[in-house]
């Protein structure tokens, strides 16, 4: 299990920038709510998912949208901060609500990155919903495939 990641390290800036990538729009909830599924991943230490830190997990090819162009760009300067400000402490003061999920996504959004299976993400077969929280639904990994 990695530490958390502490303000000022490599790990803390990708986190931040991910959940700022991920769900900016969304509420405080949700925002915590993609946190904690990365935490969730960084637990679980598996290498299709990046391996036990932060940053492998983040920045792992294909895992989260918002890396796979590259470095982040951030744009909502106001936002961005919001989420620096609640992330050092966010695992100790925030309990799990996405029930240990390790997914997440957007049906809103994901007709459009989706189109050729009318949105649905391909690991749906794979996993279980746990709880949606704004625009976004979450899900743990079945237990066959963990």
């Amino acid at each position: 299990m990695a530490p958390d990641p502490k303000p000022g390290s490599n790990a803390f800036e990708v986190l931040q920038k991910t959940i700022y990538g991920e769900a900016r729009g969304e509420s405080k909830a949700g925002q915590v709510a993609v946190a904690w599924v990365i935490k969730n991943r960084v637990d679980q230490n598996k290498s299709y998912w990046g391996g036990d830190s932060y940053e492998g997990v983040c920045m792992h090819p294909r895992q989260f949208e918002c890396w796979n162009k590259g470095d982040i760009a951030v744009k909502e300067l106001d936002a961005f901060n919001q989420i620096g400000a609640w992330l050092p402490t966010v695992f100790k003061d925030h309990p799990d609500l996405t029930k240990k999920a390790d997914h997440f996504h957007n049906p809103g959004t994901d007709t459009q990155n989706n189109p050729a299976t009318g949105g649905k993400p391909n690991w749906l077969a794979n996993v279980e919903k746990t709880v949606e929280i704004g625009d976004h639904r979450f899900y743990r990994t079945k237990f066959e495939f963990r």
